[in-house]
């Protein structure tokens, strides 16, 4: 009998955490961001979808202002397409559809994107707590302001979440071929996530691997032949624009490399050494020297991803134990955040996508005992998610100027605990220093 009163409350309260975070993110995540919509990105990704179809190329403001008169635009602000070709290809399906009605599909395929990541994140993580953990993570999202900001500008970063999220289900499923071609797809649709091929190789995953570049290929090929080579070549000219110290449509007096709300490391290293009408810099240099800084900070993110993988190589020595999966993961997490640390632009609301490194974080740290781990994971979420006056007058001088960056410092945390799990804290037979036999069941 109270067996049965036990499960009964059970059932009770996560049918009630349930409710309240599906009326805490149906609010803040669905209701609001739809009242503030500006498809400030949306906008491009429109246009460049509609000059593709129209066998044009997309990247130059003409292309782009004559698709906006063409489509009832005519006079809005925009923005440069700085996708592949196939990114708008694979979008075709909105190219019928008027841009408010386009808008508005996108926006509900968002959503939908988001619910199907937490899902599946609360099912692989939690399988026998599935309920009470989609509802947690659920309410996690409803206050993240990087997700408000990619539903208002009709970004990509909700279905480039989901992509990354199933790829590693996939992998952990034993899904080799499928992972592959996932990761290779997402390459395609926005270029980031082709650092994943790294933490293939890395780990000899080759049929993975191969999958990959063999889907990135195929998608090369077709996107060739529905839309032509010279769209594709015009395509190099807009990537070589997104380097250190420079931005796309320059020649527009952009400079998106140093927006405030580029939370990038270029980006704060020209706050602190780049004189401008708009910040007074620590140290009067140059652009060259930021460029050169930031340069130099890659190569020590990057000489840590690499020393962390081969760590992790000498402690499991491929072997599928604990320490193996474990370190495979967070290297799989970790390679993800650095792809979004390298580029010159690492917009505030590009972080959604360290959503899924906080939560293998969390299941790590739970599953560990790790309650440092698992506090520091939560703070730096907690950064990562509140809003933030990048561009407020008190950031553009003086102690408080790196606080014009201030979300970049807490995804470096989450980097660099990542890189603990993947070749710090295994070894060769998978425990953690202090790790009992219990603990490690709970971790498989």
């Amino acid at each position: 009998m109270n067996l049965a009163a036990s499960s009964y409350n059970s059932r009770g309260s996560q049918v009630i955490l349930l409710i309240a975070a599906v009326a805490c993110y149906g609010y803040f995540a669905v209701l609001v961001p739809w009242h503030y919509r500006h498809d400030n990105d949306f906008k491009h990704i429109y246009l460049g979808i509609q000059a593709l179809y129209d066998e044009s190329e997309p990247y130059s403001l003409v292309s782009l202002r004559l698709q906006a008169a063409l489509h009832g635009l005519r006079g809005a602000s925009l923005n440069p397409y700085v996708y592949l070709p196939f990114t708008g290809l694979s979008l075709g399906f909105l190219k019928p559809l008027s841009f408010p009605l386009a808008s508005a599909t996108w926006y509900v395929l968002n959503e939908i994107f988001m619910l199907l990541t937490t899902a599946f994140l609360a099912k692989a993580f939690w399988p026998r707590a599935a309920t009470t953990a989609f509802s947690i993570l659920l309410l996690c999202l409803a206050f993240n302001h990087p997700l408000v900001r990619t539903l208002t500008a009709g970004q990509l970063n909700c279905a480039l979440l989901l992509m990354l999220t199933g790829s590693f289900c996939l992998l952990g499923r034993g899904r080799s071929t499928w992972a592959g071609v996932l990761i290779g797809y997402a390459a395609m649709f926005k270029l980031f996530p082709a650092l994943l091929g790294a933490h293939l190789a890395a780990w000899r995953r080759w049929k993975e691997f191969c999958a990959m570049a063999g889907t990135c290929v195929l998608l090369l090929v077709g996107s060739v032949l529905v839309v032509g080579w010279k769209v594709h070549m015009a395509f190099i000219p807009m990537l070589r624009q997104m380097g250190y110290g420079r931005s796309t449509w320059e020649e527009y007096d952009q400079t998106y490399w140093r927006d405030p709300s580029n939370q990038g490391l270029n980006s704060l290293f020209s706050h602190l050494m780049v004189k401008t009408d708009a910040t007074t810099p620590w140290i009067l240099s140059s652009q060259s020297a930021a460029n050169l800084a930031t340069i130099a900070s890659v190569l020590v993110l990057a000489g840590c991803w690499i020393w962390a993988q081969v760590r992790s190589r000498r402690s499991t020595g491929f072997v599928s134990c604990n320490g193996s999966m474990i370190s495979q993961e967070g290297s799989y997490m970790a390679t993800i955040l650095l792809a979004l640390l390298i580029p010159s632009l690492m917009w505030d609301h590009y972080l959604l996508i360290a959503f899924l490194p906080v939560v293998w974080l969390w299941k790590q740290s739970i599953a560990q005992g790790s309650w440092g781990v698992f506090g520091t994971v939560t703070a730096a979420w907690v950064l990562v998610s509140m809003p933030w006056r990048f561009d407020s007058p008190m950031f553009t001088h003086g102690t408080l100027l790196p606080l014009m960056s201030m979300k970049l410092f807490p995804t470096l945390v989450i980097y660099g605990l990542t890189l603990c799990f993947t070749g710090v804290w295994n070894t060769g037979n998978g425990e953690r220093p202090g790790m009992n036999s219990e603990t490690l069941e709970k971790i498989n």
